[in-house]
């Protein structure tokens, strides 16, 4: 978590035009930061699954389930839409 922030906050406060994935222009430093956020998305999908499950297991309801799932991946996209629009993309 602590590192999506720093790069996510790195996309919004820096003035660096290049992308931190150029080792040509960029540092090691923010190199490996955006480079390990690229994991962060696939654990968030597997845990994700991973708490449904539970969920389901603890008595909550496919309805409910959905509901939450939905709600989550709405704020999720807002969310990558903010970044990308901070970041210069679209």
């Amino acid at each position: 978590m602590v590192l999506m922030t720093l790069d996510h906050t790195r996309a919004f406060f820096s003035n660096a035009s290049f992308s931190p994935l150029d080792l040509n222009q960029s540092n090691i430093t923010l190199f490996m930061t955006r480079w390990i956020t690229h994991l962060c998305a696939p654990t968030f999908i597997f845990l994700a699954g991973i708490s449904a499950y539970l969920a389901l297991k603890r008595g909550k309801n496919q309805k409910e389930l959905s509901e939450t799932v939905y709600k989550l991946s709405i704020k999720k996209n807002f969310d990558c839409k903010l970044n990308a629009l901070a970041s210069g993309g679209s």
